[in-house]
């Protein structure tokens, strides 16, 4: 979201943006032999549109995200329960993965374009019964109540939410996330979306 754009902290001149486009980078690079990687960026064309598809997981895939994630920039609002219906539609369209199957829900704010947490929580709570688990990142929240955030773990049946509030956090929270998942899965090859 347009979001996205601003400083991290007042004591930092770096965008949100530009901090996690390095943290991607590292953690994609380290485990994209072992991880199906795809990516969704919300919103798309317009401030409210939900987000698309624009890598589709597989291996390897580290390139084909940092393209699409280098050559776009902060923009809208944050359609999150729409977005996440897509992800939905989009994994009911495509071979299942017997390995497993994970979002990650990275944000910086709450729910705008006629989302809400209950509407995200209802939508996360579909893709958990499709056996689709959903992490939650809040990046950038500060002192504000991640309690919405918590609702949407809770319901993606991951129970923690990742907290980020500067550029080592952000690192640590991406690099536990797919290392708690993959040690579940050590031997399986699971898509991460």
């Amino acid at each position: 979201s347009g979001s996205m754009g601003e400083r991290l902290t007042n004591n930092n001149s770096t965008s949100k943006w530009d901090i996690i486009r390095p943290a991607l980078t590292n953690v994609i690079a380290a485990t994209e032999t072992s991880v199906n990687y795809g990516l969704m960026l919300f919103p798309s064309n317009n401030d409210c549109n939900r987000g698309t598809v624009r890598a589709a997981p597989t291996l390897n895939n580290g390139a084909s995200i940092l393209n699409v994630v280098n050559s776009s920039g902060p923009n809208g609002g944050t359609p999150t329960h729409q977005s996440l219906d897509e992800v939905r539609t989009y994994f009911a369209n495509i071979a299942p993965n017997p390995d497993g199957r994970v979002v990650l829900l990275a944000t910086d704010g709450i729910p705008t374009c006629g989302s809400s947490t209950n509407k995200s929580v209802t939508s996360i709570n579909a893709l958990t019964a499709q056996g689709i688990s959903t992490y939650v990142l809040g990046f950038g929240f500060g002192d504000t109540n991640v309690s919405g955030l918590q609702q949407m773990a809770n319901a993606g049946g991951t129970g923690q939410v990742y907290s980020a509030d500067s550029t080592d956090q952000l690192n640590t929270a991406l690099d536990t996330i797919p290392v708690s998942y993959t040690h579940l899965r050590a031997h399986e090859t699971p898509e991460h979306l």
